[in-house]
């Protein structure tokens, strides 16, 4: 098994990328089994079936067998530890030195790798490596290295600590003060430093928005002004309450990345709604106790708004225009907790510190941890089908958010229990009926023949079902439990039987040139356990 395992080291052609999901350093684990399209895992706490169904959670199998493991469910021992140096290719990158024994099974990857378990999932995205992102459009990155406009890199601003946003050919990097970007020239709009002649006025600069060119609407931490890009003029539009109390924005861009009639805000306890026409400021009062840190609105729900509370909890609130009110519809907890939201269609983004969950608004069910790495606040870039967000390592990208979501399964989600009680109760009567009758019925013809004529009838089974028989099946079959079917006659072993008819219908197959698929077919043995197994299949002599 080690020599093919080597082979497989030095011969590795999968290219597939993998992302780290889950690590076990509870136990000391051992090494891996495929038996029956399941995989199990040796441990110094018995043997455990990986639920690859169930977020790969490990349900203990059997814990009497302690240590390394044979294909049997036996103890190996003649367990030899052989450190492999496989070829894997995981991003974010991760030192895997060590590694003792790994499998891929149904698209994860399963590393053992001095004693603890890790696991891995295929990537849903694209992983590239940079120092810090802070902030992400289609044509620019802002990173703890340097800004860069189309890969060339700025000269006259390092880095920045709000926002950078794309209109057509002009740019502009708020980075403290506010720097625009067009046609590759660079110009210092406004320092936040003081002197005499800005004397700070402005304060700094967190994010910029499109009303109507020349006139945009500048977000910073003293409140909200009308900036004129032709005349460079700022004009104070809403006063902020308290530079300890920032202003929340409501995301609210239209296609064109331009906003609408108004713009919606957050502050302390008030929703905000500023006429972009008017600029009048209407106010909506909101329970102090959601404590909201960041927000979306989603325009396919009418009057909703998806929150982060206290930087763990997802808060769904809906506005009643005519009371002024909110009401709480729902909240969620997020365990990894959060700092930035964002939403397409169905999906609910949180990035924080910990990692990125989602939220899947039709089965209100989260998927905690999809990825795990440092998020940076606010470095999302959405587009029509694509999201981006911007880690301590680098950018992490969805190119094909229709196609994600489509795919996205959420781990224990289950249907909503259906309600129609009395027809449940009815059928599920008629069902115990009618198989109590069968097993009634079946119990009477085995207690009327010989052991001899029994056994025959389940070997003829057993033939007749090699690819799907389990020691259940024949329970369950010939209505005899588990104990009765292994003391039937001292020289048969039903899980014994099977195991040996599958052995030798592999050595046949494998000897006349026949294709893994067709062996597997037959024999019910999963590929990847006759791939790792051929050899011994072919050169061992079994008894028939």
């Amino acid at each position: 098994m080690i020599f093919l395992k080597l082979i497989f080291v030095l011969f590795n052609i999968n290219n597939d990328i993998y992302t780290i999901e889950k690590i076990y350093d509870d136990h000391i684990f051992y090494n891996f089994i495929v038996y029956e399209d399941n995989l199990y895992v040796g441990s110094n706490n018995g043997i455990y079936e990986i639920d690859i169904l169930n977020s790969n959670k490990l349900l203990l199998f059997d814990e009497d067998v302690i240590g390394p493991i044979n294909s049997d469910f036996s103890i190996n021992n003649n367990y030899k530890v052989t450190f492999l140096e496989p070829n894997f290719n995981i991003k974010p990158p991760i030192k895997l030195d060590g590694i003792t024994d790994f499998s891929y099974f149904d698209d994860n990857l399963y590393v053992i790798r001095r004693g603890v378990l890790s696991t891995f999932k295929l990537l849903d995205y694209e992983f590239t490596p940079y120092e810090s992102v802070r902030s992400i459009t289609q044509n620019t990155i802002g990173s703890y290295n340097g800004i860069y406009v189309n890969d060339k890199k700025l000269s006259k601003v390092k880095f920045t600590d709000g926002q950078i946003q794309e209109f057509d050919n002009l740019i502009f990097v708020c980075y403290k003060g506010l720097l625009s970007v067009e046609n590759e020239e660079e110009r210092v709009v406004y320092k936040n430093i003081s002197n005499k002649r800005t004397k700070n006025e402005y304060g700094k600069i967190y994010d910029i928005y499109l009303i109507d060119y020349p006139n945009f609407l500048v977000l910073s931490e003293n409140g909200l002004y009308n900036y004129n890009h032709d005349n460079s003029k700022f004009n104070l539009l809403y006063l902020s309450e308290s530079k300890n109390n920032p202003i929340i924005p409501i995301n609210q861009k239209t296609d064109d990345n331009k906003l609408k009639s108004s713009f919606s805000f957050i502050q302390g306890d008030s929703y905000n709604i500023l006429n972009l026409d008017t600029y009048n400021i209407t106010n909506f009062p909101l329970n102090s106790n959601y404590n909201i840190t960041d927000t979306v609105r989603c325009d396919a729900e009418a009057g909703i708004i998806y929150a982060i509370s206290e930087n763990k909890y997802l808060i769904k609130l809906s506005l009643n225009i005519n009371s002024k009110k909110f009401k709480l519809l729902d909240k969620t907890t997020i365990d990894l907790t959060a700092h930035t939201i964002s939403s397409f269609k169905n999906l609910i983004f949180l990035s924080g510190n910990n990692g990125l969950s989602i939220y899947e608004k039709n089965k209100a069910k989260m998927y905690s941890g999809f990825i795990k790495d440092e998020f940076n606040k606010d470095a999302v870039y959405l587009n029509d089908s694509q999201i981006t967000f911007g880690s301590i390592n680098g950018i992490y990208e969805f190119n094909d958010l229709n196609d994600f979501a489509k795919n996205l399964i959420i781990p224990d989600f289950k249907l909503k229990k259906f309600n129609n009680y009395p027809i449940i109760i009815f059928f599920s009567l008629l069902a115990l009926v009618l198989i109590f009758l069968i097993f009634l019925n079946k119990s009477k013809a085995n207690k009327n023949i010989s052991k001899e004529i029994l056994i025959q009838k389940i070997k003829t089974y057993i033939k007749k079902n090699l690819n799907i028989v389990t020691i259940k099946t024949l329970e369950e079959e010939f209505d005899i439990d588990y104990y009765q079917i292994n003391k039937l006659d001292y020289d048969f072993n039903p899980g014994a039987y099977i195991k040996m008819l599958r052995n030798v219908e592999c050595k046949k197959m494998f000897l006349n040139n026949k294709s893994i698929g067709e062996i597997s077919k037959k024999t019910g043995y999963s590929e990847s356990y006759l791939i790792k197994n051929k050899t011994r299949f072919i050169n061992k002599k079994f008894k028939h």
